[in-house]
């Protein structure tokens, strides 16, 4: 069992649960020669393969690929239009449900006038969809069994089936 830690100010830990740092990263190498960009991190999600996926959420808005020894593979997403970017990137979980497993990245808009949607991408970051489930401004994920929990900054929670249908929406 590990923890992975993302930090707004220090980057991603990968560390044992007694607090052994295993690998750290500080910041992507994406950023060496776009030093105009803000990072930082959100939130962070592991494949099955031990491929590791995490937001800068509150600074660029890409999303970093690394593999499981902390090794930078590629960034994706970020700021724009269309179906690579990501818009404002909090929660990640790699949803493993399906018939291929998919980086599920909550988005939302950091203006709070359109609302937020849940952006899956294959393992090799390319953009699979939009799913259809509706959110307002989605945090994070957790998963029982085949029911995802998705809690929402705007007082929702959402619940999920395996085909990302809405179980239950709790609260407002």
């Amino acid at each position: 069992e590990l923890f992975y830690i993302t930090d707004m100010a220090r980057g991603l830990f990968k560390t044992t649960l007694d607090g052994k740092v295993i690998w750290h990263l500080a910041k992507p190498p994406f950023y060496d020669t776009r030093k105009e960009l803000k990072y930082t991190p959100t939130n962070v999600a592991v494949a099955p393969n031990g491929d590791v996926y995490f937001a800068d959420g509150y600074g660029s808005w890409f999303i970093h690929h690394l593999d499981k020894n902390g090794n930078y593979k590629r960034t994706f997403g970020g700021p724009g239009d269309g179906n690579t970017a990501t818009i404002h990137p909090h929660g990640l979980y790699v949803d493993a449900r399906g018939k291929e497993p998919l980086v599920v990245v909550a988005e939302n808009d950091p203006k709070g006038q359109k609302p937020g949607r849940l952006h899956a991408f294959n393992l090799d970051c390319e953009h699979h969809s939009i799913l259809p489930t509706p959110v307002r401004s989605p945090r994070h994920f957790d998963r029982r069994e085949n029911l995802v929990v998705i809690p929402d900054l705007d007082a929702v929670v959402t619940l999920i089936d395996e085909n990302n249908k809405v179980v239950a929406q709790l609260g407002d």
